[in-house]
């Protein structure tokens, strides 16, 4: 039971997590009437992506090329709605995302999905079918969302459906229409570094829906735009009445004996009331968050079975050079050391700074320090080693700015094992739903759809759920 004293507000509805799913469900929640309380265990919103400083430069810890970046598509809509798009700095690119390399072989990734069939048949001359169907099944299920294609009205069901397409990997996908083994690994190593499974784990429609917009439209939001876009996030929940409580983790997810939710209860001991919860962290800390009894067996048994992506060593670099530098975004895998590594460059100021990962194979953190550090060093070497092999003229003009373990973002952002992009999208567990079987408590995030663009889906998603769908999306397509 809990004590009068230690009740300090109830609310409509409890958002934990100030991710951009959880500010994202906050605010449609607030501008749809509901009284809303935001909870975030970090000292300011957002901290997986908030730009931060080090020696002079500004740069963020997560690398956010997004696609359908340009005008008039789904991601503008939705920052639309949200009030939020003012003043927002993006940059679109015009010759597409940039390159994919496996081993010493180069792929270009252009803009539109036309440009991007005719490279294909110029690297997989072979494989015209598979080229032939692969886009037009891509494009399709992109198409044919409504959450996706803001042109279609409302669906009945608000889930995203792929019918058939579902229960094929792409890597299944493609080998049916006689897809080579050069192209599947070209498609997976791109799919990997962008969502962190491979082409024999992803199911096809999650792929198409994450890779389709990067191929329609690349794009990024620079370290102002950023910046901005999260002031403009604080500026409308102030607006709509959300009550942000940072430095503030959330103990307890509060649940009564019929098993409904009735609130939280924060680590220094108050409790705050609300009939709905929803998450936006990864659905592992569920178990962590609720009572023993809560969780249904088979519910658990499917938390601790799901995979999680790979933990991320992020290295941050100043370019020194005057000399302008041919280098695009970067998606690389080498077979022959299993070396996973991604590369995108931003400015601050007139400063070209270059973000690189390399992926974490281990699947666990280890505890000891002197085992981290020895790791940390292996890991730097090889990733900067791996960057030079691929741009050679970068040597000796890489200034270090910063260097993140995957131990420093489950400290942080409380990622579980540093895990780049939350529960593995496999197609054994093709993500979870809004809905956990306990009344009144959902998930918003990464764990339903991946990438920004998924947050974002997820949380669009979740309002329909909650609200009066055909009026809610109305007001999202008017805008």
């Amino acid at each position: 039971m809990l004590s009068d004293q230690s009740v300090l507000n109830s609310y409509d509805v409890i958002v934990i997590g100030s991710g951009i799913s959880g500010l994202t469900i906050a605010l449609i929640m607030a501008k749809e009437g509901k009284k809303v309380a935001l909870f975030e265990r970090d000292r300011d919103i957002a901290p997986l992506i908030r730009p931060y400083r080090r020696k002079g430069c500004e740069f963020s810890p997560g690398l956010h090329i997004v696609g359908w970046m340009d005008q008039g598509e789904v991601i503008a809509s939705f920052l639309n709605y949200l009030q939020i798009d003012d003043g927002v700095e993006t940059k679109l690119y015009h010759n597409g995302f940039g390159n994919v390399i496996i081993g010493a072989q180069k792929y270009m990734i252009p803009r539109g999905f036309d440009s991007f069939e005719a490279k294909l048949h110029s690297y997989f001359p072979e494989c015209h079918q598979a080229v032939k169907e692969y886009i037009k099944a891509v494009k399709e299920i992109n198409e044919r969302s409504f959450l996706l294609n803001h042109q279609l009205d409302i669906a009945k069901d608000t889930d995203l459906q792929f019918n058939v397409l579902e229960k094929f990997s792409l890597k299944e996908f493609l080998e049916c229409h006689q897809a080579s083994a050069e192209m599947i690994e070209m498609l997976g190593t791109f799919n990997n570094v962008l969502i962190g499974s491979t082409a024999e784990e992803v199911p096809f429609d999650t792929h198409a829906f994450v890779l389709g917009g990067y191929y329609q439209s690349s794009g990024a939001f620079t370290i102002n735009g950023i910046n901005r876009l999260l002031l403009n996030f604080k500026r409308e929940l102030t607006n709509y009445g959300v009550d942000l409580f940072l430095n503030s983790e959330v103990a307890e997810i509060l649940v009564d004996n019929e098993r409904k939710v009735t609130g939280v209860k924060i680590a220094n001991g108050n409790s705050y009331l609300a009939p709905l919860i929803i998450t936006s962290f990864n659905p592992k800390l569920l178990m962590e968050k609720l009572a023993p009894n809560v969780l249904r067996p088979i519910f658990k048994r499917r938390l601790i079975e799901a995979d999680n992506t790979f933990g991320l060593y992020t290295a941050f670099y100043k370019i020194d050079s005057d000399e302008e530098l041919e280098i695009g975004n970067l998606a690389y895998y080498n077979s022959n050391t299993n070396v996973t590594l991604g590369a995108t460059i931003n400015k601050y100021d007139n400063d070209n700074i270059i973000s690189v990962f390399i992926a974490e194979n281990e699947l666990e953190i280890p505890n000891d320090i002197e085992e981290r550090r020895w790791r940390a060093g292996q890991r730097l070497s090889l990733l900067e080693q791996t960057i030079y092999d691929v741009f050679p003229f970068l040597r000796g003009k890489l200034v270090l700015l910063d260097y993140l373990k995957p131990w420093s973002f489950e400290r942080f952002t409380k990622t579980v094992n540093g895990s780049a992009y939350g529960i593995k999208q496999t197609t054994k567990s093709v993500g979870f739903q809004n809905r956990v079987p306990v009344r009144g408590l959902y998930l918003v995030g990464q764990a339903i759809f991946p990438g920004f663009l998924g947050s974002l889906v997820s949380s669009f998603k979740m309002a329909l759920e909650l609200l009066a769908p055909d009026d809610f999306w109305l007001k999202v397509k008017r805008r």
